[in-house]
């Protein structure tokens, strides 16, 4: 929290000093929420062994995650409003925010309860030896794969929308509600695929959802300069393809762990979640790295404060339009290979839990 609300002081140095200062505050931002992430999305597996209500858990969090995002966003612009000053504004807005970044985490603390925890555990593996029992894991192999490649989709939509609405369709001013209907949107369906995976699993959720996604994307291609409506239709029913990135692969990996579990006898859950996070981390950096480096090959024109709106050059466009629509298309139809693989299901989820409470019952 602290390091959250530094961010958005101003200090009064000059640029080279500004610079490493963000630097340090954004180190340790990003190294504080680790600490917190991992072991946050770490409880999932403790608090119930039931493949459904796993995925129903996974649900609830990552709905109230994009409903706290969009309520956060609301309140962010009346805050905002109180001030003429808009240093003073996001200093008052980040220190709301930060209170509201603590709380929450010492409530989680308190009122939850780690059905495996030992008070006395072996020595945990260093980082490489980590890294090979997590990539040891057939099933946590793919669906590492399956995260990468659905975040990837999403970074690269989330980097490039803004400047696509903004030069190619011509409706920058819209921006805000375009991302609260897609948040909005994604929020109702997490409900409604929580619902449909208990009837058909995880897999054939994630194959309904995405190819829906991979429609709309294509779709996005088409749009014309000027289609706002067209617009927001594609992009609500977008959220239904965008909340399956956040739902199956988080709901996936607690069965992972007890297949780890089944193997090796031992309960890794930091190990595994460890990864996923860095994963995350790693989508983000490659969707904004492989995106910016694209568009600077284009020609891409970046605006100066204070002057006119540039005018784009073509294949910055059309390389904006790729982003926001065929890439991610194709990397989604890339994932179903990796989906159609992965090995666990809720009959094989049921037959593994029953092996390990016989091995449970056996150690009493």
């Amino acid at each position: 929290g602290l390091a959250f609300f530094l961010q958005w002081i101003v200090p009064p140095l000059g640029d080279v000093e500004k610079f490493f200062y963000y630097l340090v505050v954004a180190i340790l931002l990003d190294s504080a929420y680790t600490a917190v992430n991992v072991p946050y999305a770490a409880l999932t597996p403790e608090l119930s062994h039931d493949y459904d209500e796993r995925n129903s858990l996974s649900s609830y969090r990552f709905s109230f995650s994009i409903l706290g995002g969009v309520l956060a966003a609301f309140l962010h612009t009346i805050i905002l409003g109180f001030y003429d000053n808009p240093f003073q504004g996001y200093m008052s807005s980040a220190a709301v925010w930060a209170f509201f970044i603590i709380i929450p985490n010492f409530i989680t603390f308190a009122f939850t309860r780690e059905v495996h925890y030992l008070e006395e555990r072996p020595k945990g593996p260093g980082f490489f030896e980590g890294l090979k029992i997590a990539f040891r894991n057939k099933a946590f192999v793919y669906v590492t794969v399956i995260y990468l490649l659905s975040w990837l989709s999403i970074q690269f939509v989330q980097n490039n929308l803004l400047l696509y609405v903004k030069y190619w369709i011509g409706a920058e001013e819209q921006f805000g509600i375009l991302i609260l209907a897609v948040q909005f949107s994604a929020f109702v369906f997490l409900l409604f695929w929580t619902r449909v995976s208990q009837r058909i699993g995880k897999k054939s959720v994630y194959f309904m959802g995405m190819a829906f996604w991979v429609l709309v994307a294509i779709g996005l291609f088409f749009v014309q300069p000027g289609q706002v409506g067209l617009l927001f239709f594609l992009a609500i029913l977008a959220g239904a393809g965008v909340s399956i990135g956040y739902l199956i692969p988080w709901s996936m990996l607690p069965d992972v762990i007890e297949l780890d579990e089944l193997e090796t006898g031992q309960r890794r859950e930091g190990i595994f979640y460890g990864f996923f996070v860095f994963l995350q981390k790693l989508g983000i950096s490659l969707g904004i790295a492989i995106s910016n480096y694209a568009l600077e090959l284009t020609g891409y024109i970046n605006q100066v404060p204070g002057n006119p709106q540039p005018i784009q050059p073509d294949n910055a466009l059309l390389a904006l339009r790729i982003f926001v629509s065929l890439a991610p298309a194709a990397i989604l139809l890339i994932s179903f290979w990796v989906v159609a693989a992965y090995p666990i299901t809720r009959e094989s989820h049921q037959s593994m839990r029953a092996e390990l409470e016989q091995i449970g019952r056996a150690h009493v």
